[in-house]
């Protein structure tokens, strides 16, 4: 946890309306950042053009695109982010030979696995179409020279190489965990310490984003999706939750609870 990385994952709740350096600052002290930590840093945003000063003592992020923001926030679609798969449709990407592991992350957070050199694929089963996922995997770092082809047909091979990178259990057991640690949390939320309680929705609400974020959204015919969406319905009451609880702000109240910025390495 960074300074930094504080001040953008609150102001991230605060989309054009922006928050007090107050709040800002206050923030920060829970995470044990002095005052003077934080306003530097705050400082270098803004001399950077990602945050701006729009008002006397306020701050909101820039009008800068952020494609990797636009990522996350898909997890409150849930199971819409898929359609039902044919068990044959694959998507396959061929890269271009440059080593690039922005391109590679890009392809690994939207679960393409690499079966072969160059050759990257995943199910068939997202609900964007093929400019929607190519729009996507640019805007995420893909590079231009990379070719997106939809609706082929993969070989028992190649469907198993794919199947490899992925330990289906573990993840159904992650989902499961994951949805009892915030059942729990939950239910104890309102006896906590008011400051405790906004410390805990901020890091176990930000474990349970970066699990619906980054995976893979395996169809139905490969893994438990019920347990997916179990985990799902469960952060949704909670992110209501962490609203409630962060809304006792006042006038800062955020418009979603507050959750660590996802970056490359939470993709690895």
């Amino acid at each position: 946890m960074k300074p930094s990385s504080v001040i953008l994952d609150l102001l991230r709740t605060y989309p054009r309306r922006g928050t007090s350096a107050k709040a800002i600052m206050a923030t920060g002290a829970m995470f044990g950042f002095s005052e003077n930590l934080m306003r530097v840093n705050l400082s270098r945003l803004a001399a950077r053009d990602i945050v701006e000063n729009f008002k006397r003592g306020h701050y909101r992020l820039t009008d800068h695109t952020d494609p990797l923001n636009d990522f996350v926030e898909e997890w409150r679609l849930g199971e819409d982010r898929v359609r039902e798969w044919d068990t044959e449709s694959w998507l396959v990407v061929h890269t271009s030979a440059v080593a690039a592991p922005k391109r590679a992350w890009a392809l690994t957070a939207s679960g393409f696995r690499k079966i072969a050199d160059q050759l990257w694929m995943r199910p068939d089963n997202l609900a964007k179409s093929r400019n929607q996922v190519e729009d996507l995997l640019r805007g995420l770092g893909m590079d231009s020279e990379s070719v997106l082809f939809d609706r082929a047909r993969a070989d028992r091979r190649w469907q198993a190489s794919w199947l490899e990178h992925f330990d289906t259990g573990a993840m159904v057991r992650e989902y499961r965990d994951c949805r009892r640690k915030l059942e729990r949390s939950m239910a104890g939320l309102e006896d906590m310490p008011y400051e405790s309680a906004l410390k805990e929705s901020f890091n176990l609400g930000g474990h349970a984003v970066h699990i619906l974020a980054k995976d893979p959204l395996l169809p139905a015919a490969l893994i438990d999706t019920e347990s997916r969406g179990a985990l799902w319905r469960a952060m949704i009451a909670y992110d209501q939750k962490g609203r409630e609880i962060w809304g006792r702000r006042g006038k800062d109240r955020p418009e979603t609870i507050p959750t660590p910025r996802l970056q490359i390495s939470n993709f690895t």
